[in-house]
């Protein structure tokens, strides 16, 4: 139990899963493989950029915490 929720395995997966999506999207995006133009691509872009690292970051303090590495 973490913060009051319980944590299992299968919400680890599908969190590294959607995580690991979209940070491929996100270099895609970046090596112009799935083009948008415009000023505002380059404000979304960097915008994704930091709320994948604020979730990439969450999900390794909780990827510890269930293996034990941490406690709360």
């Amino acid at each position: 139990m973490l913060f009051g929720i319980t944590v299992t395995p299968t919400m680890m997966l599908l969190g590294g899963s959607a995580l690991l999506t979209l940070v491929l999207f996100q270099f895609l995006q970046g090596r112009r493989i799935i083009h948008f133009k415009g000023k505002l691509h380059t404000k979304v872009h960097r915008a994704v950029a930091w709320l994948i690292l604020v979730f990439a970051l969450s999900h390794a303090t909780v990827a510890l915490a269930f293996l034990g590495f941490i406690e709360f």
